[in-house]
């Protein structure tokens, strides 16, 4: 696990989510980092279970190095990942959900692979910086009502 603990969970059923973790011998909690693409470079998947998200900024990095993702069914995230297509969506606060998936993609590295293609096709088509730049330049312009041809001549 990498990032920060959302310092706002109540706990997670029965046991809070430090405890948890570190409790189990199968999770490595690396904290806070300053390269995460370190991290996503060794990775067969990226998991984002969040409850609130303004937009899956971190699943499109981790879409742009060819990995599926596996998210929560959530404003932002539902725009960033393609339910069964870049990665899988699951129910909010499920971990059933959570632990069907991550099954689904592990015990199926075919799919895993075709997901991640998938999701980096994807990125390049519709993220890339010059085509964000150019929309959001645009969508500037319009917000002050002024001709693109005018102001780029």
């Amino acid at each position: 696990m990498i990032g920060p603990l959302d310092q706002d969970s109540d706990g997670y059923g029965f046991v809070k989510l430090e405890e948890y973790i570190k409790d189990c011998s199968k999770i490595h909690y690396v904290g806070y980092q300053k390269h995460p693409e370190d991290y996503l470079a060794v990775s067969d998947m990226f998991c984002l279970p969040s409850y609130r998200e303004g937009f899956g900024t971190t699943v499109i990095e981790a879409a742009a190095m060819g990995i599926p993702s596996v998210g929560t069914k959530i404003n932002g995230l539902v725009d960033a990942i393609v339910d069964g297509e870049t990665g899988i969506l699951v129910e909010l606060k499920s971990v059933e959900g959570l632990i069907s998936a991550f099954k689904r993609l592990l015990d199926n590295p075919q799919y895993l692979e075709k997901m991640g293609k998938q999701a980096r096709l994807r990125c390049v088509q519709n993220f890339d910086r010059k085509i964000i730049n150019d929309l959001l330049m645009k969508e500037y312009l319009n917000i002050l009502n002024m001709d693109q041809d005018k102001f780029f001549s």
